[in-house]
C-alpha cells in the first residue's frame, strides 16, 4: 500500500516495455508527425479499381467497411474493415474492390516523412499490412480531422498527423516495429546517397554527384531512377527542401537565409518549390507547426 487512503496502490508498468522499447517509443514521440497533404474518406462500389502505379508519397490506405483487394510490389492482400497498407513513396501498388462484395469504403491519407535521414519512416513496420488495435477510435480521430480541415486546412491535417503515431505505437507493442535505415540492393547507390547527404546544401550538379563516385553520368542516372524511383535531380531537390523543415520550425531566421542554407540560391524559387512540394507556403508550414 502506499497510499494515504488505503486500499489501493499504483502500478508504474515497469515490466509492460523492455528497456528498448522503451527508447524506441520514447524517438517515434520526439520524431515530428509525418506530414499530412491530404486526407479523405472514400465510399466505392462494385468494379471501382486505382490501375498500377507509383507516387512521390507515402499512401496510407484504411479499410473502413467491405474488403479491398491490394497488390504492392507484386503482394497481394485482401484487407478488410480495420486493416490497412502502408505504401512508401515510389512503390508499385493498385487497389480495388474485391471480388464478390458490392460496396467498401475507405480513408486514404497521403504522407510525407519530415526525417532527416535516408530511409523512410514507413520502411520501419515488419510488414506493410496491418491490422488496427482500435479501428473505430482512428475512425474518429480521422472523421473530425476531415471536418477541422474544412475549416481550416492545416489544422485539420495536423490532428490527423498525430494520429499516425498511434500506428508506430501499436506496431512496436506488437513487436513489428523495426527502425531501420534501408540497405540499397546496389553498393554503388550506397555511395551515391552518402556523397548528397553530405553535400546537397553545397552548390552541386548532378553532373558533381555522378563524377564523385566515378561513373559516367548516363549509367549514374539509370542505376539511381531503378534503385530509387526518381530521378537524381528530384532526389537533390526534396532532400533541400527537407532540411528547412527544422530551420523553419526555429521560428526566428529569416526565408533568405533558410533558402541559401538549404543550398537554394534564389529565395523566390525555394518558396515556389516550398510550396509544390509541402502544398503549402513555408510561412503557413511554420504556422501551423508552432
Amino acid at each position: 500500500m502506499n497510499s494515504v487512503y488505503g486500499n489501493e496502490w499504483k502500478d508504474y508498468h515497469t515490466d509492460l516495455l523492455s528497456p528498448e522499447q522503451l527508447a524506441t517509443l520514447s524517438g517515434i514521440q520526439e520524431t515530428l508527425p509525418p506530414l499530412v497533404i491530404n486526407v479523405s474518406h472514400w465510399h466505392c462500389v462494385k468494379n471501382w479499381r486505382v490501375p498500377p502505379r507509383r507516387i512521390m508519397d507515402n499512401l496510407l490506405l484504411i479499410v473502413c467497411s467491405g474488403r479491398i483487394e491490394v497488390e504492392l510490389e507484386g503482394e497481394k492482400r485482401i484487407l478488410g474493415k480495420g486493416e490497412y497498407v502502408l505504401i512508401p513513396e515510389n512503390a508499385l501498388h493498385s487497389y480495388g474492390i474485391a471480388e464478390g462484395e458490392e460496396s467498401c469504403s475507405n480513408y486514404v491519407l497521403h504522407l510525407l516523412s519530415l526525417l532527416q535521414r535516408p530511409g523512410n519512416l514507413f520502411d520501419c513496420f515488419r510488414s506493410p499490412f496491418r491490422k488496427l488495435h482500435h479501428p473505430e477510435a482512428l475512425f474518429e480521430q480521422l472523421d473530425l480531422g476531415i471536418a477541422l480541415r474544412n475549416h481550416v486546412r492545416t489544422l485539420g491535417e495536423s490532428f490527423v498527423a498525430q494520429g499516425i503515431r498511434v500506428l508506430a505505437r501499436e506496431a512496436l507493442l506488437d513487436g513489428d516495429y523495426l527502425p531501420r535505415i534501408r540497405q540499397e540492393r546496389d553498393s554503388r547507390v550506397a555511395r551515391i546517397l552518402a556523397f548528397i547527404h553530405q553535400n546537397y546544401t553545397a552548390n552541386i550538379s548532378i553532373c558533381d554527384i555522378a563524377a564523385a563516385v566515378q561513373l559516367k553520368e548516363v549509367q549514374f542516372r539509370r542505376i539511381f531512377q531503378r534503385e530509387i524511383g526518381m530521378t537524381p535531380a528530384n532526389y537533390l531537390h526534396r532532400q533541400r527542401l527537407l532540411h528547412a523543415v527544422p530551420l523553419l520550425l526555429r521560428g526566428s531566421e529569416k526565408l533568405d537565409d533558410i533558402a541559401a542554407a538549404s543550398g537554394f540560391h534564389s529565395t523566390s524559387y525555394f518558396c515556389r518549390s516550398f510550396r509544390k512540394f509541402y502544398r503549402m507556403t513555408p510561412a503557413q508550414f511554420r504556422q501551423s507547426y508552432r
